[in-house]
C-alpha cells in the first residue's frame, strides 16, 4: 500500500497507526516533498509538516520519541491521504 496527500507524493510504504495518538504516521517523507516549521504551541516542540507543492498543513513530526527506527514520527491527518494499490496488491 501507499499513502500519499493528493496530488503530491510524499510518503510511501506501509502506514503505522500510531497507538499513542492514533494518527496515521510514518517513519520518513519522500526529499523534497515537505516543508518544515517549526511549532512551539500547546506547550511542546513538533514541527509543522507540510506539502512542498501547495503548502498545505499535513500533519506534524515527532522526534527523539523512540517510536520508530529512525527516531521520527511523521502524523498525518487522513484527510490528507489517498489509499493507492501497491505492486504487490
Amino acid at each position: 500500500m501507499i499513502w500519499t496527500p493528493p496530488s503530491t507524493k510524499c510518503f510511501t510504504g506501509a502506514i503505522r497507526q500510531c497507538d499513542h495518538c492514533g494518527w496515521p504516521s510514518f517513519d520518513e517523507a519522500l526529499p523534497g516533498t515537505i516543508r518544515y516549521i517549526e511549532d512551539r504551541s500547546m506547550g511542546m516542540l513538533r514541527v509543522e509538516v507540510r506539502c512542498a507543492n501547495c503548502d498545505s498543513h499535513l500533519g506534524h513530526r515527532f522526534d527523539g520519541e523512540g517510536f520508530t527506527a529512525k527516531d521520527a514520527r511523521y502524523c498525518i491527518n487522513s484527510v490528507c491521504l489517498d489509499l493507492e494499490a501497491g505492486p504487490d496488491a
